[in-house]
């Protein structure tokens, strides 16, 4: 479902770094102001933008590489923890996760779900593509509607919950509705509204406005 987002940063040359050197990712589209990080079959551009922006963003990966891929990851950068554990299963899914933060504030899981294999030994080939982007803002009601009308199913569910985290999408794909000042799962970080747009495989386009209002094309 995510072929494409595009996020903002202040921190565009030490994103560029971390992307590039520690995590290994393909990097092309490199202008003064603007990069790409490619994972899989999706795209992520990094704009460089004055004021802060900050996001949560997900990683698919093969089950049975998870422990192989948390460990390479974790000899690269420090992994995030919560009460001393550094990974979850998250049940609903049927995936195990773990977390980093990148330079920019930016919360990165790693979902490994358990319905996927990857044979032979670990490459990146298995950074699959993106699993989830977050979209956070004030009127969460009006805009999980409005994504509903768009025929993005609401996942286990059965109305928007407009304090806590919602899930729209299906199988390994999600649109992840947040309202601001909640905090993220393994971090102390609260969600802000930060601007967005996002890019469906089926050519739709999400648009997210420093205010948090949102359109779809």
């Amino acid at each position: 479902m995510l072929k494409k987002v595009i996020l903002y940063t202040r921190e565009l040359k030490q994103l560029k770094r971390f992307y590039m050197n520690v995590l290994s990712l393909p990097i092309d589209a490199v202008t003064s102001n603007s990069f790409n990080v490619q994972i899989g079959t999706s795209t992520i551009k990094f704009i460089e933008h004055e004021k802060e922006a900050r996001y949560h963003f997900a990683i698919n990966i093969p089950g049975n590489q998870f422990s192989i891929i948390k460990e390479w990851v974790r000899n690269r950068h420090p992994l995030e923890r919560d009460e001393g554990i550094d990974e979850i299963y998250r049940v609903k899914f049927n995936a195990d996760s773990f977390y980093i933060k990148d330079p920019s504030g930016n919360l990165v899981e790693f979902i490994g779900r358990r319905t996927r294999d990857f044979l032979g030994t670990f490459t990146l080939e298995a950074f699959y593509n993106l699993s989830e982007i977050s979209i956070v803002t004030d009127s969460v009601n009006q805009v999980g509607e409005l994504i509903q009308d768009e025929a993005i199913p609401l996942y286990f569910n059965s109305k928007i919950d407009e304090n806590n985290t919602n899930y729209l999408g299906k199988d390994d794909s999600f649109l992840v509705l947040t309202p601001e000042g909640r905090e993220w799962t393994f971090s102390k970080d609260t969600a802000i509204i930060s601007p967005l747009t996002i890019y469906l495989t089926d050519d739709r386009v999400i648009e997210v406005s420093e205010t948090g209002q949102v359109t779809i094309k």
